[in-house]
């Protein structure tokens, strides 16, 4: 099976040096090279976007704009260069090559008067053109992973809402039948027999709690406030977070309404339940403080206490396995969290656009 070249757009504005990567691509026996090529930084923007090139060799001193201006003019729009980008510049512009890979260039080569560079670039070309495969790889990988994750995510919150109304509805009507029947009993015998009555009393008492039990195991599975909205669903949470904790939690929401999809809603709902789980078994805080804004399409959950910080609530080698879940769990809505903790303040702040956007996306 015939190898398909690799195509090779080159922007260079010296006639000669253009004639001996010409030479070097096409003298290489181990690799077909197919070579278009730019004098100028525009022109090379422009083939970029239009014929798709498999690498770019990049000059840095062009006539119109410097290498580091032709990196950020390609990254614009996406805010990432999908296509690899070796730098090639002159001996005395080291510093400015690796600027150039903290742009996003993933190699450079060091023009030398003897063009000694030249023997290198099919090497170094086959080199960046394999770290690409892999990295492609690596993110479609993710992207599989991130799929079958919210797949999970999605399954199971479907099977605790179906659990949580199947919990409501059969045991709530069976213990609602139990307790009518019983409180019948208890006020046709508490006459005539005390010490049966006190029996029944007692029993009903006990199917009164476990009434209560099943509501709090319903709401905990899926709580009904979440289908009249985020809001109220936020609302809900921090005030049995104050009942069920002790711990002084002030709500501040600068938000009239939310329109979140049912996905995104109940991923920033489970992140806050797990924010304040953390807050309540490992910070030892006194006080917590939750603020919900809204800026530029971007919903912001921050939640802070006054704990002793992450590093002090935990043992030596003892994994957050739930902040990799309220990370992972971030991601899958195309959100992000970030934490600052140390003794004394911990914040969490998260982060999930309003709009739908490209997660785990593949290259």
């Amino acid at each position: 099976m015939t190898q398909s070249p690799v195509r090779v757009l080159l922007v260079e504005d010296d006639a000669v040096d253009r004639l001996v990567c010409r030479r070097a691509l096409g003298a290489e026996a181990g690799c077909a090279f197919e070579l278009a090529e730019a004098d100028n930084a525009h022109d090379g923007l422009a083939r970029a976007r239009t014929s798709a090139p498999d690498l770019i060799l990049l000059d840095y001193n062009l006539p119109d704009m410097d290498g580091v201006e032709f990196l950020s003019e390609l990254a614009a729009g996406s805010g990432e260069i999908t296509t690899p980008v070796i730098m090639l510049t002159g001996a005395q512009d080291v510093s400015i090559a690796v600027d150039a890979m903290r742009r996003g260039a993933r190699d450079y080569l060091i023009k030398d008067g003897e063009r000694g560079y030249l023997k290198l670039l099919p090497t170094v070309i086959q080199h960046v053109l394999k770290e690409e495969r892999l990295r492609r790889e690596k993110r479609r990988a993710e992207s599989r992973y991130r799929n079958l994750a919210r797949h999970q995510v999605s399954v199971r919150e479907e099977e605790r809402s179906r659990i949580a109304r199947d919990v409501h509805d059969e045991l709530g009507q069976t213990l609602t039948a139990l307790q009518l029947e019983v409180s019948m009993l208890s006020a046709r015998y508490q006459d005539d027999q005390p010490e049966l009555g006190q029996k029944l009393c007692a029993l009903l008492s006990l199917i009164e709690s476990t009434m209560d039990s099943v509501r709090a195991i319903a709401a905990d599975l899926r709580p009904p406030v979440l289908d009249l909205g985020l809001v109220p669903a936020i609302e809900w949470q921090v005030q049995e977070f104050r009942r069920r904790t002790g711990i002084a939690c002030e709500l501040a929401i600068d938000v009239d309404d939310i329109d979140l999809d049912e996905e995104r809603a109940t991923a920033v709902f489970r992140m806050l339940q797990e924010a304040l789980t953390n807050v309540a078994r490992h910070s030892r805080a006194s006080q917590a403080e939750i603020v919900l804004t809204l800026q530029d399409g971007t919903l912001q959950l921050t939640i802070e206490d006054n704990g002793v910080g992450m590093q002090a609530s935990r043992s030596p080698g003892k994994k957050s396995f739930g902040l990799v879940g309220l990370r992972e769990r971030a991601l899958m809505v195309g959100g992000e969290v970030d934490i600052d903790s140390k003794p004394g303040r911990t914040i969490v702040r998260i982060a999930v656009p309003l709009a739908k956007t490209a997660m785990g996306r593949a290259a």
